[in-house]
Protein backbone atom coordinates (compact mmCIF):
# COMPACT_ATOMS: atom_id res chain seq x y z
CA UNK A 1 0.00 0.00 0.00
CA UNK A 2 1.23 3.81 -0.55
CA UNK A 3 0.43 6.18 1.21
CA UNK A 4 2.65 9.72 0.36
CA UNK A 5 2.87 9.56 -3.33
CA UNK A 6 5.16 6.48 -3.97
CA UNK A 7 7.57 7.61 -1.43
CA UNK A 8 6.74 5.36 1.47
CA UNK A 9 5.04 1.67 0.84
CA UNK A 10 3.64 -0.44 3.92
CA UNK A 11 3.16 -4.20 3.00
CA UNK A 12 -0.26 -5.09 4.28
CA UNK A 13 -0.43 -8.98 4.16
CA UNK A 14 0.26 -10.89 7.51
CA UNK A 15 3.49 -12.88 7.46
CA UNK A 16 1.05 -16.02 7.15
CA UNK A 17 -0.37 -14.77 4.02
CA UNK A 18 1.33 -15.65 0.53
CA UNK A 19 3.78 -13.34 -1.23
CA UNK A 20 3.37 -14.46 -4.75
CA UNK A 21 0.34 -12.47 -5.94
CA UNK A 22 -0.11 -12.63 -9.48
CA UNK A 23 -3.08 -9.87 -10.10
CA UNK A 24 -5.28 -7.49 -8.13
CA UNK A 25 -8.06 -6.09 -9.10
CA UNK A 26 -10.22 -2.75 -7.39
CA UNK A 27 -14.38 -3.04 -7.18
CA UNK A 28 -14.59 0.59 -9.21
CA UNK A 29 -18.46 1.32 -8.37
CA UNK A 30 -19.37 4.48 -6.21
CA UNK A 31 -18.95 3.56 -2.66
CA UNK A 32 -17.23 -0.08 -3.45
CA UNK A 33 -13.60 1.61 -4.19
CA UNK A 34 -12.55 0.01 -0.67
CA UNK A 35 -13.09 -3.89 -2.11
CA UNK A 36 -9.92 -5.08 -3.31
CA UNK A 37 -8.84 -8.31 -4.67
CA UNK A 38 -5.83 -10.23 -5.30
CA UNK A 39 -5.12 -13.86 -6.86
CA UNK A 40 -2.24 -16.06 -6.00
CA UNK A 41 0.09 -18.64 -8.12
CA UNK A 42 2.92 -18.17 -10.47
CA UNK A 43 2.61 -21.24 -12.84
CA UNK A 44 5.16 -20.46 -15.01
CA UNK A 45 9.02 -20.46 -14.60
CA UNK A 46 8.83 -18.70 -11.12
CA UNK A 47 10.56 -21.80 -8.31
CA UNK A 48 13.91 -21.16 -6.93
CA UNK A 49 14.01 -24.61 -7.81
CA UNK A 50 14.61 -23.68 -11.20
CA UNK A 51 13.11 -26.02 -14.60
CA UNK A 52 10.82 -23.43 -14.97
CA UNK A 53 9.17 -25.36 -11.87
CA UNK A 54 5.58 -23.37 -10.76
CA UNK A 55 5.70 -21.45 -7.27
CA UNK A 56 2.22 -22.34 -5.78
CA UNK A 57 -0.84 -20.12 -4.79
CA UNK A 58 -3.53 -20.41 -2.33
CA UNK A 59 -6.54 -19.22 -3.94
CA UNK A 60 -7.47 -15.32 -3.81
CA UNK A 61 -7.72 -13.14 -1.04
CA UNK A 62 -10.20 -9.81 -0.55
CA UNK A 63 -10.06 -6.54 1.40
CA UNK A 64 -12.96 -4.46 2.19
CA UNK A 65 -10.66 -1.46 3.69
CA UNK A 66 -8.64 -0.21 0.82
CA UNK A 67 -5.86 -2.66 1.10
CA UNK A 68 -5.23 -2.29 5.12
CA UNK A 69 -5.96 -6.01 5.98
CA UNK A 70 -6.02 -8.73 3.75
CA UNK A 71 -8.82 -12.05 4.41
CA UNK A 72 -8.95 -15.40 2.34
CA UNK A 73 -11.67 -16.30 0.18
CA UNK A 74 -12.16 -19.82 2.50
CA UNK A 75 -13.85 -21.61 -0.68
CA UNK A 76 -10.85 -20.65 -3.27
CA UNK A 77 -7.91 -22.05 -0.83
CA UNK A 78 -6.97 -25.36 0.13
CA UNK A 79 -4.11 -24.47 2.53
CA UNK A 80 -1.92 -27.17 1.25
CA UNK A 81 1.03 -27.42 -0.84
CA UNK A 82 -0.37 -29.58 -3.22
CA UNK A 83 -1.55 -28.74 -6.89
CA UNK A 84 -4.87 -29.75 -6.04
CA UNK A 85 -7.42 -27.12 -7.02
CA UNK A 86 -7.48 -24.70 -10.12
CA UNK A 87 -7.52 -21.90 -7.84
CA UNK A 88 -3.85 -22.80 -6.89
CA UNK A 89 -2.84 -20.19 -10.18
CA UNK A 90 -5.04 -17.39 -10.22
CA UNK A 91 -4.71 -15.47 -13.86
CA UNK A 92 -6.26 -12.50 -13.63
CA UNK A 93 -9.55 -10.98 -11.60
CA UNK A 94 -12.53 -8.58 -12.93
CA UNK A 95 -14.91 -6.82 -11.44
CA UNK A 96 -18.33 -5.84 -13.25
CA UNK A 97 -19.36 -2.37 -13.31
CA UNK A 98 -21.77 -2.88 -14.51
CA UNK A 99 -24.10 -4.45 -11.86
CA UNK A 100 -24.90 -2.72 -8.80
CA UNK A 101 -27.27 -5.01 -7.31
CA UNK A 102 -24.53 -8.47 -6.95
CA UNK A 103 -21.02 -8.35 -6.85
CA UNK A 104 -19.98 -9.97 -9.31
CA UNK A 105 -16.42 -10.79 -10.64
CA UNK A 106 -14.97 -13.38 -12.50
CA UNK A 107 -11.20 -15.40 -12.34
CA UNK A 108 -9.11 -16.79 -14.98
CA UNK A 109 -7.17 -19.66 -13.21
CA UNK A 110 -5.43 -22.30 -14.56
CA UNK A 111 -7.75 -24.39 -16.46
CA UNK A 112 -11.06 -22.65 -16.30
CA UNK A 113 -12.81 -19.12 -16.28
CA UNK A 114 -15.06 -18.76 -13.19
CA UNK A 115 -18.02 -16.19 -12.10
CA UNK A 116 -19.08 -15.51 -9.31
CA UNK A 117 -22.02 -13.38 -7.73
CA UNK A 118 -21.54 -12.83 -3.82
CA UNK A 119 -17.95 -11.11 -3.90
CA UNK A 120 -16.22 -14.68 -4.24
CA UNK A 121 -18.14 -16.20 -1.45
CA UNK A 122 -19.12 -18.89 -4.09
CA UNK A 123 -17.84 -19.99 -7.77
CA UNK A 124 -19.71 -21.04 -10.83
CA UNK A 125 -17.00 -22.82 -13.68
CA UNK A 126 -18.49 -20.63 -17.04
CA UNK A 127 -15.47 -22.14 -19.28
CA UNK A 128 -13.06 -24.26 -19.60
CA UNK A 129 -11.53 -27.36 -18.27
CA UNK A 130 -7.93 -28.22 -18.94
CA UNK A 131 -6.26 -25.08 -20.84
CA UNK A 132 -3.15 -23.72 -19.35
CA UNK A 133 -3.37 -20.09 -19.52
CA UNK A 134 -6.70 -17.78 -19.35
CA UNK A 135 -7.75 -14.70 -19.61
CA UNK A 136 -10.88 -12.54 -18.79
CA UNK A 137 -11.57 -8.87 -19.44
CA UNK A 138 -14.88 -6.72 -18.88
CA UNK A 139 -16.17 -3.86 -20.09
CA UNK A 140 -17.81 -1.04 -18.42
CA UNK A 141 -21.18 -2.15 -19.44
CA UNK A 142 -20.91 -6.06 -18.30
CA UNK A 143 -19.75 -7.57 -21.42
CA UNK A 144 -16.90 -10.28 -21.11
CA UNK A 145 -14.44 -11.66 -22.58
CA UNK A 146 -12.03 -14.56 -22.24
CA UNK A 147 -9.73 -16.65 -23.82
CA UNK A 148 -8.24 -20.23 -23.34
CA UNK A 149 -4.95 -21.28 -24.81
CA UNK A 150 -5.13 -24.28 -27.70
CA UNK A 151 -4.19 -26.79 -25.26
CA UNK A 152 -7.50 -26.81 -24.09
CA UNK A 153 -11.04 -28.81 -24.97
CA UNK A 154 -12.62 -25.12 -25.21
CA UNK A 155 -9.98 -23.17 -26.69
CA UNK A 156 -10.02 -19.82 -27.85
CA UNK A 157 -11.83 -16.12 -27.39
CA UNK A 158 -14.84 -16.22 -25.79
CA UNK A 159 -17.75 -13.22 -25.45
CA UNK A 160 -20.74 -13.28 -23.19
CA UNK A 161 -23.15 -10.59 -22.82
CA UNK A 162 -24.18 -11.65 -19.63
CA UNK A 163 -21.27 -13.80 -17.95
CA UNK A 164 -22.67 -17.39 -18.02
CA UNK A 165 -23.70 -17.62 -22.15
CA UNK A 166 -20.42 -17.70 -24.16
CA UNK A 167 -20.13 -17.38 -27.74
CA UNK A 168 -16.98 -18.56 -29.31
CA UNK A 169 -15.58 -15.59 -31.23
CA UNK A 170 -12.21 -16.76 -32.39
CA UNK A 171 -11.82 -15.76 -35.97
CA UNK A 172 -10.84 -18.80 -38.37
CA UNK A 173 -7.93 -17.05 -39.03
CA UNK A 174 -6.08 -16.87 -35.89
CA UNK A 175 -3.05 -18.98 -35.25
CA UNK A 176 -4.26 -22.57 -34.18
CA UNK A 177 -1.33 -22.94 -31.68
CA UNK A 178 -1.35 -20.15 -29.09
CA UNK A 179 -0.40 -19.97 -25.17
CA UNK A 180 -1.79 -16.93 -23.16
CA UNK A 181 -3.71 -14.41 -24.40
CA UNK A 182 -3.72 -10.99 -23.53
CA UNK A 183 -6.79 -8.82 -23.85
CA UNK A 184 -7.23 -5.15 -24.50
CA UNK A 185 -10.57 -2.92 -24.37
CA UNK A 186 -10.77 0.51 -26.11
CA UNK A 187 -12.22 2.52 -23.43
CA UNK A 188 -12.74 4.94 -25.81
CA UNK A 189 -15.11 2.66 -28.07
CA UNK A 190 -15.22 -0.84 -26.63
CA UNK A 191 -16.56 -2.29 -29.27
CA UNK A 192 -13.18 -2.34 -30.35
CA UNK A 193 -11.49 -5.15 -28.73
CA UNK A 194 -7.32 -6.37 -29.10
CA UNK A 195 -6.10 -9.75 -28.33
CA UNK A 196 -2.26 -9.88 -28.27
CA UNK A 197 -1.22 -14.12 -28.42
CA UNK A 198 1.90 -15.63 -26.99
CA UNK A 199 3.80 -18.97 -28.62
CA UNK A 200 1.99 -19.24 -31.60
CA UNK A 201 3.37 -21.24 -34.42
Amino acid sequence: LCIDALKEWIKTTSPNQLHNVTCISQDTRSGKENIWYFGSGELTGSSASGGEAYYGGNGIYKSIDGGLTWDSLPVTATNTNAFDSNFDFVWNIETDPSNDSLDILYAATYGAIYRSENGGDSWIKQLGNDSYYNNVEITSNGVVYATLSSDGTNKGIWRSIDGQNWTNITDSLFPPVYGRIAIGINPSNENEVYFLAAETD
